[in-house]
């Protein structure tokens, strides 16, 4: 019954970290080109009867204003942004309209939660501004890396774009990829799709390259990094140290190298001289790139000697990969417990026997 009280009460106490739950929509977007003035509306969902205070913060927050002050179980609010016929401030910028649940206790005052809509604005740079944006994701060897470059127009000025993507392993070119020339006009963008075939690349880390020239002039780039994977798992760590004489935990510590998720995967401990002592551990399944944990459990006090030889294997698929392991036997805690204790004793022992002997001495002195 406690129990139950505890949990009431621990989910009363956190309630309001979760009272203010979203806002929709999340963001606008909006070219500035001159003197501007509109009105954005965004809904927030609270929780009844939560009571959150508005505002307004981020580039441009001077140029905004709410229709109220705050907000009792959500609801919506009118932004209203008046921007002048110049604006110093070129670029993408991001005013923010939130809402955040006050609370006040022994503590102070301090923010529960917050939820936070975004106004972007773009802003030209003056004359020719170009900025890119490469894509380029993970793979498995011999499938199609979907490469996506988007061309952002950040100036005044409409501009002619010779693209190219180019492709490193390693520090080393492999290709270069070209693309017809485009134009793209002020604040705003075109997208550049490419499959690139890996057929005939292997496993490893990679770099994409995007060099955009504009107008004959100018130079912009980016790069991306990506992987291409291939259906293999690797043993990173082990257990280095078991005790003697207990059941032990042993862990493996293992990393996916491949681009899907593998499922059933498991570890097999087989001790050289022992076979009962081994195990087989449960299966797991890792996620893309991803490090996971095998455990299992280990008697060895069956075994002499300080170390044991055994075999680690990994099984997964209809793959599996192997390694010799030399783990260290420990001495159980009880045994070196007792050996303390022991050793406690008959240091206590010769104590009282030199303070007896000392007395003894005393006392015959005394008669003489």
């Amino acid at each position: 019954m406690k129990r139950f009280v505890f949990l009431g009460v621990l989910i009363f106490l956190c309630s309001g970290v979760f009272a203010l739950s979203g806002v929709s929509p999340g963001s606008y977007e909006i070219n500035y080109d001159g003197v501007f003035s509109g009105d954005f509306v965004f809904e927030f969902v609270f929780d009844k009867g939560v009571e959150a205070e508005l505002y307004v913060d981020g580039d441009l927050a001077e140029y905004v204003s709410l229709d109220k002050e705050k907000l009792i179980g959500g609801g919506k609010v009118t932004a209203s942004l008046s921007l002048p016929e110049e604006v110093d401030s070129p670029g993408v910028n991001r005013i923010r309209i939130g809402a955040r649940q006050i609370s006040s206790g022994e503590g102070g005052i301090g923010i529960v939660s917050d939820v936070r809509g975004i106004i972007k604005v773009n802003i030209p740079y003056p004359g020719k501004y170009v900025e890119l944006d490469l894509n380029a994701p993970n793979a498995n060897v011999g499938e199609f890396v979907n490469l996506s470059l988007t061309i952002f127009n950040r100036g005044e000025e409409n501009v002619s774009v010779d693209s190219m993507i180019q492709i490193f392993k390693d520090g080393e070119f492999l290709e270069t990829i070209e693309f017809e020339d485009k134009k793209v006009i002020s604040l705003d963008s075109v997208t550049l799709d490419y499959a690139l075939d890996t057929s005939e690349y292997s496993p490893g880390d990679y770099t994409a390259t995007a060099l955009v020239n504009y107008s004959g002039a100018e130079l912009a780039r980016d790069d991306n990094p990506f992987k291409l994977g291939e259906f293999l798992i690797k043993i990173v760590n082990y257990t280095q140290e078991v005790n003697e004489d207990k059941l032990s935990r042993f862990l493996v510590e293992v990393e996916s190298f491949y681009n899907d998720p593998i499922g059933g995967l498991y570890a097999s401990l087989e001790i050289s001289g022992n076979e009962e002592a081994g195990f087989i551990s449960p299966t797991i399944k890792l996620n893309p790139w991803s490090k996971g944990t095998l455990e299992g459990f280990v008697d060895v006090s069956e075994l002499g000697g300080e170390t044991f030889e055994a075999e680690l294997t990994i099984y997964y698929g209809n793959e599996s990969v192997s390694e010799k392991v030399s783990v260290v036997i420990l001495k159980g805690k009880d045994s070196i417990l007792f050996w303390v204790l022991l050793s406690s004793l008959v240091i206590l022992g010769l104590l009282i026997w030199r303070v007896w002997v000392f007395v003894k001495r005393t006392r015959k002195k005394k008669k003489k």
